[in-house]
């Protein structure tokens, strides 16, 4: 058998217990405490004030087309930005292939490799340059997409 809440004055929690005692809250303290707890709100029920609202900001007037020429300028640097890393992976990339075949030739030279390692070789470097090559070509890709985009804002800024 549950204990029942004996408190002068039960403070309800959600799930039917007392705040204060911990203990189940009976049928008629539950309705007397909502009863007193309506007439103390509706005894705070005063107006406040009303507080005049101070923006901390003044507002301005937004220029429209210079900040959509802003944008599509930002959009052409982008486009800049991208293919300058286009270009200097490329160059590494070549870089990097140019190590491969210098190192295939030493280790052909040495005539302690089969032919099977140096054909192995010769794919590998295929492979690496065929992904170098799509790598360069998403990324030059990706700047002309972004030229595009800001050169034709541009253009239909300049033509209002």
């Amino acid at each position: 058998m549950t204990k029942k809440c004996i408190c002068s004055k039960p403070v309800p929690n959600f799930d039917g217990t007392c705040v204060t005692c911990s203990k189940l809250l009976d049928w008629d303290n539950t309705q007397l405490v909502e009863s007193q707890l309506e007439n103390t709100i509706a005894e705070e029920d005063v107006p406040a004030p009303a507080v005049p609202k101070i923006s901390a900001r003044p507002t301005q007037k937004i220029d429209l087309p210079t900040q959509l020429g802003n944008a599509a300028n930002e959009v052409v640097r982008f486009s800049k930005i991208f293919k300058s890393i286009g270009d200097t992976l490329n160059i590494l990339n070549y870089i990097f292939i140019g190590i491969m075949i210098l190192a295939l030739i030493l280790v052909a030279a040495s005539g302690t490799s089969s032919g099977m390692v140096f054909f192995a070789g010769i794919l590998l470097i295929l492979l690496v340059w065929v992904i170098s090559w799509i790598q360069t070509a998403l990324l030059r890709g990706l700047a002309s997409f972004f030229l595009m985009r800001g050169l034709r804002e541009l253009k239909d800024l300049q033509a209002r």
